[in-house]
């Protein structure tokens, strides 16, 4: 039997972690759920971010929870169905990043519609500040919303022919490193994404930074918020995804990469849990994911919600 050692500590916190993470995402799904005072699409479209979290965080925590038992051969998984186990939730993870990112892109696209609106208004709903009601609504966020659901939709056909020939393909050969010719190449695709994931979150995060500061000579609290939370969600994400696009090239590419037992642990809770984590907080303490009033008495309305985003003339 081989000696798990170091391998099973991490595992199990990395079950603990994903775990603890699908209730709090849960519970915040379950209270909007219940709570909620909108229209049945709008509430559907923001709890759809939630319930993404929760099924990727609880595919996290059986991949991690079984890791033990077939490593000492105590059950028997194919090593297709066991490569579907391990990456989905990388899946349904990227697409709560995806939604974010689109809806700042939607913000700064958006052509101006009412000239009484200020830039902190339109961007805030990017970062969660929540503005009045706007007195219309752009198509060109209607737009960002369709292509969230195009892309998703081709990132989820793509996984499953990956899956599909992954475990039908006859010609699909074990590699050194114990994956098939499938996976490696699926692997090179994953580490694209996350890389231009990257490259657009720190392109369009960067761009609503300036566009804040540039709008106005005074600084208001609402503008300082926003811009912390834009900013430490760029961070945050833009080095997470680059990070983990750099260690799949490495893991692909590099024969004699080799991985400590202790560095998948250190991996997933800094380059996914708590990433995840800080996503959700900033944008619940933000009333973003929130059922309750805001501080102005009205319904804490979300950042996930682009027809409550005001639109306004760009600063030339």
């Amino acid at each position: 039997m081989r000696d798990l050692g170091g391998w099973v500590a991490g595992t199990v916190v990395l079950a603990v972690i994903y775990f603890a993470l699908s209730v709090w995402t849960l519970t915040l799904w379950t209270k909007r759920m219940l709570f909620r005072r909108e229209s049945a699409p709008s509430g559907l479209w923001q709890s759809s971010f939630l319930l993404f979290v929760v099924f990727g965080s609880l595919g996290r925590t059986v991949f991690w929870s079984m890791q033990v038992v077939i490593f000492e051969n105590r059950l028997s998984v194919s090593n297709s169905v066991w490569y579907v186990v391990n990456t989905l939730p990388s899946f349904l993870f990227f697409s709560t990043y995806l939604r974010l990112v689109l809806l700042w892109a939607g913000v700064f696209h958006v052509q101006p519609t009412s000239a009484s609106a200020t830039p902190v208004t339109r961007v805030a709903r990017g970062a969660g500040i929540p503005p009045p009601a706007p007195e219309s609504v752009d198509p060109t966020l209607g737009r960002f919303r369709v292509a969230y659901v195009l892309v998703n939709a081709i990132m989820y056909a793509g996984a499953t022919v990956i899956y599909l020939l992954d475990a039908f393909m006859p010609s699909n050969k074990t590699t050194a490193n114990g994956e098939t010719v499938v996976e490696r190449y699926a692997e090179i695709i994953v580490a694209v994404m996350y890389l231009s994931a990257a490259c657009a979150f720190v392109g369009y995060g960067t761009a609503l930074v300036v566009r804040i500061r540039s709008s106005a000579s005074a600084f208001s609290a609402a503008r300082r918020k926003v811009l912390r939370q834009v900013g430490s969600l760029t961070t945050i994400i833009t080095v997470g995804f680059s990070v983990r696009s750099l260690f799949i090239l490495c893991y692909v590419f590099m024969r004699s990469f080799s991985i400590s037992p202790y560095f998948l642990p250190l991996y997933y809770t800094f380059c996914e849990a708590i990433p995840l984590v800080l996503l959700i907080w900033v944008l619940r303490s933000s009333s973003a994911l929130s059922p309750n009033k805001g501080a102005n008495g009205e319904e804490g309305r979300a950042l996930l919600r682009p027809q409550h985003i005001q639109i306004v003339p760009r600063p030339r």
